[in-house]
């Protein structure tokens, strides 16, 4: 009889190591920012710093070159590149990155899927994605912006004429 207990004893013991954990706010954090240090680790922080400062370098090339009174060079564009990337990152800091990350991830996944997340992001593939994931971001962007660039056309007037519907006074010699 004694054994018999000793087993049913083991048995729980076994079982509740086995029950998932219970999904609270405070583990949530626990694992995003454990997902989030993966990333981290694996340069998700710094091309997300890049992708702004190239954004914010498209965002105003041309208005240095209309400063400059002259076409920008790449000299040009790269050292405002660095300017710009200098400048985020004095305040997109890695503290700043993990907060705001972590309490993303804690928002939008439970606790169970956080640890599905950081179990992927500890296989080979998890790695591999975690190093390429920037690239396939920029190539998809890329691929997006020449759909438009080869329909830009047909996009402004299917648009213009739909604005011209939905608000005659501004159709064109309309306005006063």
């Amino acid at each position: 009889m004694k054994r018999i207990g000793m087993i049913a004893i083991v048995a729980v013991l076994t079982l509740a190591g086995c029950a998932s954990q219970k999904d609270t706010p405070e583990l949530r954090l626990a694992r995003a920012t454990e997902v989030a240090t993966i990333e981290f680790e694996h340069g998700v922080f710094d091309n997300a710093v890049d992708r702004a400062a190239n954004i914010a370098l498209s965002a105003s090339i041309v208005t240095l070159g209309e400063e400059l009174k002259r076409p920008t060079t790449e000299a040009d564009k790269d050292r405002l590149r660095g300017i710009l990337r200098g400048a985020l990152a004095e305040f997109m800091t890695k503290d700043a990155w993990m907060k705001v990350e972590s309490e993303t991830y804690a928002r939008h996944l439970t606790a169970a899927e956080l640890g599905d997340l950081a179990a992927f992001y500890r296989t080979s593939t998890g790695k591999k994605l975690l190093t390429v994931q920037s690239d396939l971001a920029i190539e998809m962007s890329e691929a997006a912006d020449k759909i438009f660039a080869e329909n830009r056309a047909s996009f402004e007037k299917r648009v213009g004429e739909e604005v011209d519907k939905a608000f005659p006074e501004l159709a064109q010699g309309t306005m006063k």
